[in-house]
This record gives C-alpha cells, sequence and structure tokens, in this order.
C-alpha cells in the first residue's frame, strides 16, 4: 500500500518538476517579485486609500507565493487523490492572487472589479483547505 511519497531516490520524476509543477514555480516567482514592487510602491508612492489597498495586496500576493513554491515542492512528492487536491490548492492559490490582490490593485488606479476581491479571497481560502486535506490524507494513509 503506498503512503502516497515517492520513495526512489533515482526516480527521475522526483528530482524534476511536472508542467503544472514548473508553470506553478513560474507564476509564484513573478507574484513574488512583484509583490515586492506593489510594496514599494505602496511604501514610496502611493497616497491613501490606495496605499492602504497595495499594502495589502502586496502582503497577501507575496505570503501565496511562497505558498505556491511549497504546494509545488508538496505536489511532486504525493500520489493518487492527496496530489489532486495539492493541484487543486495550486489552483486557488494562483486565482486567489489574481482576483483578490488584482481587484485590490485595480482599486488603487480608480477600478473596481466588483465580486473579484471577495471570490479572490475564497479561492486562497480553498486552496488552503485543500492543502490541509491533502496532508491529511497522507497522515491517514501512513496509519
Amino acid at each position: 500500500m503506498s503512503d502516497g511519497l515517492h520513495h526512489a531516490p533515482n526516480d527521475p520524476s522526483a528530482t524534476s518538476l511536472t508542467r503544472l509543477g514548473a508553470a506553478a514555480a513560474v507564476f509564484a516567482a513573478l507574484a513574488g517579485g512583484s509583490a515586492v514592487a506593489l510594496g514599494a510602491w505602496a511604501s514610496h508612492g502611493a497616497v491613501e486609500p490606495a496605499k492602504g489597498w497595495l499594502t495589502t495586496a502586496s502582503t497577501y500576493q507575496l505570503i501565496h507565493a511562497v505558498a505556491l513554491l511549497g504546494g509545488v515542492a508538496l505536489r511532486e512528492r504525493l500520489n493518487g487523490l492527496a496530489r489532486r487536491l495539492a493541484g487543486v490548492a495550486l489552483a486557488g492559490f494562483a486565482g486567489g492572487i489574481l482576483l483578490f490582490c488584482g481587484s485590490l490593485i485595480a482599486l488603487s488606479l480608480g477600478q473596481s472589479w466588483g465580486v473579484a476581491a471577495p471570490a479572490g479571497g475564497l479561492a486562497l481560502m480553498a486552496g488552503w483547505a485543500a492543502l490541509a486535506i491533502a496532508g491529511l490524507l497522507t497522515v491517514l494513509r501512513r496509519r
């Protein structure tokens, strides 16, 4: 019975990312770098209320860029349903960054994306829930 983890140290799939993993890692790197730029804009160029929106967007974007990288690393080691759920988490984090953070950036530029912020927040929360369930499934399989 598999515990959901790759164990072969010479397994090529354990040393190279899948296409989804690589795409998510690229997205995470771009999100992380642009979060730093947003933080700088918030600190040095924006005025209220845009400053607050940009600070929040920058913080959430950076946190979830790191979560994406962690999710990629975890997903690459999982199998079965746990692996699929980790993929759902990646989608939730990426979608949440685009919708939640993007809507706050749009607000700072005088635009409104309607319900994008709440939808993005739900996507971020769904990503965390999916990651938690993936971990729980893996722990339960090891018992």
